[in-house]
């Protein structure tokens, strides 16, 4: 096992599980958690889970605490870890009910220590639960909307101008069709569990009809728009083949999934998705989003992403709106202010303190469980036995030929960072805002980085 450097904090391990979407953010809290001495280690979600037991016991920030995570969480708790949480998906939902069956688990919630929220709708959603919520919950926000916030768009700036420049005015398209669209067809999500433990057969008939409509308007919006590139970004649990296969006789579409949504967006003319997360990123930017919804349900569309865009329900009006962006005539005051009211009850205050700061807050209360007595110790020595014949037992499973959709699908979502990659992404984070301090990164195993305060001098 590696040790923890000599210090008086706790070390801080920060899981990524997708690096498009998470791991600037996520690399921002480490960087600031080095300004308070936190010991912090930043990686890959799955190399972390498989080197648990090598690396040092520490406080682990995790994505979410469903029923899934709760064999990995009670290998941690075993392990000497301590858990705090929040949750990626609590943005943007379905409903209560669909959220609380597929997204919390009560077991999972025992071996938790503290819920980081978005804001006063995510306390809310886990306040109302029917289950036992007996963990503090905190609306610090998340460190993703900290990248969103106006002292940090220098981040995105010489990205977006590159790929402006690569693309000139573009349309992105943003899908999110994994539900329905399988990258790998034999792994059930937890939401086709809920869907088939409760006959809603009703949402695969709407997903799988919103896709055929999104598939069919590619052509359309190519040929309506033949000098403009349409840019379409599926996600990362989505087969991409269906989309290459939508655009191939299409000159000016491309489907391209490349590093952080976030330049993306910046550089776009319009953003056009149906319930997709990145329309509230896109308003948060100011470009102005088109929620295509030729197909309407109010069990299974979500609302939130919606409410922040311009709404189409015909090809002729999406046509139309998207020609009165591209002229300049689209009029977006409306949207602006039904999406800051809106995004007032959504999440934690934009202004003021970052995010990160308040999620450091909370993890600053968080202690290691108590390492002394015979039976803690052999429960921590069992539990590293049974973490090395994991390993290698994952290892071996990785080089497998039927293993091979899922080497490529972790790849997608995390593909092999380098010292020099996170610590670019470091710099530039430093160089967007004066609250970052300058760190050295350092290698611990692949895809598994330490970030320390760089010394001064």
């Amino acid at each position: 096992m590696i040790e923890a450097p000599p210090t008086c904090r706790t070390p801080l391990i920060i899981p990524v599980e997708i690096a498009a979407r998470e791991l600037d953010a996520k690399l921002l809290l480490a960087c600031l958690a080095t300004k308070r001495s936190f010991p912090t280690i930043l990686g890959c979600r799955f190399d972390l889970d498989l080197r648990a037991d090598q690396l040092p016991r520490g406080i682990r920030l995790e994505k979410g605490v469903t029923d899934a995570s709760y064999k990995m969480f009670r290998n941690l708790d075993d392990l000497g870890y301590a858990l705090a949480a929040c949750d990626e998906e609590a943005l943007v939902y379905y409903s209560d009910p669909i959220y609380w069956e597929t997204r919390l688990s009560e077991r999972s919630l025992r071996l938790v220590r503290h819920l980081m929220a978005w804001g006063p709708d995510n306390v809310r959603l886990w306040s109302a639960w029917p289950g036992k919520m007996q963990v503090p919950v905190t609306a610090t926000g998340n460190a993703r909307m900290d990248l969103l916030r106006t002292e940090f768009r220098g981040l995105h700036r010489k990205a977006a101008e590159e790929i402006r420049g690569a693309f000139g005015d573009f349309i992105l398209l943003n899908s999110n069709f994994g539900s329905v669209n399988f990258y790998d067809r034999a792994k059930k999500t937890k939401l086709e569990r809920y869907i088939e433990k409760h006959n809603a057969t009703t949402f695969q008939a709407h997903r799988q009809s919103l896709f055929h409509a999104f598939l069919s308007i590619v052509p359309e919006i190519a040929h309506a728009f033949p000098d403009v590139t349409i840019i379409v970004r599926p996600h990362p649990a989505e087969d991409h083949r269906a989309w290459t296969a939508a655009s191939a006789a299409l000159p000016n579409v491309q489907v391209i999934y490349s590093g952080s949504v976030l330049p993306w967006l910046a550089g776009a003319a319009a953003v056009l998705h149906n319930g997709c997360t990145t329309a509230v990123e896109a308003f948060l930017l100011g470009t102005p989003a088109i929620a295509y919804r030729p197909i309407v349900s109010s069990d299974w569309d979500i609302a939130l992403p919606n409410q922040l865009s311009h709404e189409a329900s015909s090809v002729e009006g999406l046509i139309s709106l998207l020609r009165d962006r591209l002229s300049g005539r689209l009029d977006d005051e409306a949207v602006q202010q039904r999406g800051n009211r809106l995004l007032a009850n959504v999440l934690a205050p934009r202004t003021g303190r970052l995010a990160s700061e308040r999620i450091l807050d909370a993890i600053e209360n968080i202690s290691l469980p108590a390492t002394g007595g015979l039976k803690t110790t052999i429960r921590r020595h069992l539990r590293a036995i049974n973490m090395r014949r994991r390993r290698a037992h994952k290892l071996a499973k990785m080089k497998a030929e039927d293993e091979s959709l899922l080497r490529a699908m972790r790849k997608r979502s995390f593909p092999r960072l380098s010292v020099e990659d996170v610590q670019a992404r470091a710099d530039a984070l430093r160089a967007a805002s004066d609250q970052v301090p300058a760190v050295t990164v350092r290698e611990i195993f692949e895809n598994i980085f330490e970030i320390k305060a760089q010394l001064a001098g």
